[in-house]
């Protein structure tokens, strides 16, 4: 039921304040990013929610370990002060032509 809750949050069309800072070269890199909602009509939402306030915080990364592969991941927390989800994601990018199996 939590789970829905906050989908629920995040998917509502909301004024949301995201800010996003990534540092690195060629070679790999790092982003960092927040989202913020902000002047939203709480009441409009749901009628016993008090908080809406969903936080969401990115942290991602890549390097390369080959001419031709890249490892990257971007995860994300998504907390409200009393709840948090954590999503983890990984994978691998292919650079350059098709990949031969």
């Amino acid at each position: 039921m939590y789970l829905t809750r906050l989908f629920l949050k995040l998917t509502i069309p909301l004024l949301t304040l995201l800010s996003v800072a990534t540092t690195g070269d060629h070679l790999g890199g790092v982003t960092l990013g927040v989202a913020v909602p902000f002047l939203v009509k709480k009441s409009d939402v749901f009628e016993d929610d008090d908080d809406l306030n969903v936080t969401a915080l990115l942290f991602g990364a890549e390097t390369q370990v080959s001419n031709r592969v890249k490892l990257i991941t971007e995860n994300w927390l998504f907390t409200d002060g009393k709840n948090s989800v954590l999503l983890l994601s990984g994978g691998i990018r292919f650079i350059g032509g098709t990949p031969h199996c």
